[in-house]
Parts: structure tokens; sequence; C-alpha cells
């Protein structure tokens, strides 16, 4: 996981602590409330017309905590590259 995933879980938790936020971090990823969600149109259209491909990113829920994470592929592994607080039904998917 990125280091910035590690910080939004520090500076989002009462005691500050990067080792504690890291445990947690881990935790939550490995729970088994997350879901997994389909990359949302908007973003497949963006990275389209950049002539990115969005193939191979992912999202993850953790509805207990309504935290979403953006898991991004690299040559040979993947990582949790991205966090943002947003409940699963506030995530918008689709062409809209």
């Amino acid at each position: 996981m990125s280091l910035r995933v590690i910080e939004h879980f520090r500076n989002h938790s009462e005691h500050g602590d990067l080792a504690k936020s890291t445990e947690e971090v881990a935790l939550v990823l490995q729970s088994q409330q997350i879901d997994k969600l389909e990359v949302p149109a908007g973003i497949a259209q963006r990275t389209a017309e950049k002539g990115d491909s969005h193939l191979g990113i992912e999202f993850w829920v953790h509805p207990n905590s309504s935290t979403v994470f953006l898991v991004v592929p690299y040559d040979d592994y993947r990582q949790v590259d991205g966090v943002i607080k947003q409940r699963k039904d506030g995530f918008v998917l689709g062409d809209s």
C-alpha cells in the first residue's frame, strides 16, 4: 500500500500513530466485508480519451467504514494507491 493511504488513515484517526494506522489499513483490506466495485464509467471514459488504459484498475469498498480504495496494477504487483471516505451507494457507477 502507498504511504498516502497510510497517511490518510493516520490523519483520520484519534491516535495519529503511523504504525497503528498501517495495521488499521491492513485489517480493513483483509476484512471479509470488503467488496469489489466496477470501474466507474466516467473514469473508464477519461482514461480512454487520454489513451491510458483503465484495465486492471480496481475499486474496493469497506462499507462499515465507508472507505473506498483504488488499486493500481504495475508490472508484477498491485498497489493500494488511493483512498477516499465514501459510502458505497454514494460512489457513482454507470454513465451519469
